[in-house]
């Protein structure tokens, strides 16, 4: 998977379905937006539990936003005919927290490796134009205290660093819960750790 910003990733935001009709096969395609291994594998079961009379169900997925855990499968089919196909439908796309599942309706005749490779992607694509797209931002939340001398030289660094305060809270010292783009987190601490020799406290939420 490619990584064009660091602070953004690709996924969907809503499921799509697809069929398409090969040699008398019919080939349906499902995408889901999944946030781990779990939610994947019970996506898998709920295809597999409405097309229980299907000749094959098989998947590929990619989750995780800045390390992927990626796996395909092809369900009987002839070993890389199916699940990497669909694979590289995912890759194509950049997509991830997703899982593409191609159910087959067998229809009497045979398709051969590249024939298959086809119907498998094709069917995945499909299903990818019929959701949704959309750029996620990676971000850290982050609690700082610190007193009233240093507020104003927060929030200007802050505004550098593309950072959004969140929800303030005001007595005898300040508490500031903002939330800064994944890069320039560490960029941000440490201009205030240095500026302030210490003496402000930072608590990653995010890590929580």
């Amino acid at each position: 998977m490619d990584r064009i910003n660091e602070d953004k990733y690709r996924t969907i935001i809503s499921a799509g379905t697809a069929e398409v009709v090969i040699k008398k096969s019919r080939f349906i395609g499902v995408i889901f937006p999944v946030q781990n291994k779990i939610e994947a594998n019970n996506r898998y079961k709920e295809v597999c539990k409405a097309h229980h009379s299907a000749h094959h169900n098989c998947y590929a997925y990619s989750i995780g936003i800045r390390d992927f855990e990626i796996r395909s499968y092809d369900d009987g089919e002839p070993s890389g005919t199916a699940g990497r196909p669909i694979m590289e439908i995912i890759k194509k796309h950049n997509i991830t927290n997703v899982i593409i599942i191609v159910t087959r309706y067998f229809g009497g005749i045979k398709l051969g490796t590249s024939g298959l490779i086809k119907a498998y992607s094709e069917a995945a694509e499909a299903a990818v134009a019929a959701s949704k797209i959309v750029e996620k931002y990676i971000t850290r939340k982050i609690k700082i205290t610190c007193d009233y001398k240093q507020i104003n030289t927060i929030r200007n660094l802050l505004n550098l660093v593309n950072g959004t305060i969140l929800k303030s809270d005001y007595s005898e010292i300040i508490s500031l819960f903002i939330e800064v783009p994944f890069s320039t987190a560490e960029i941000l601490k440490n201009k205030l750790i240095n500026l302030f020799k210490g003496n402000l406290n930072w608590e990653d939420l995010s890590e929580s």
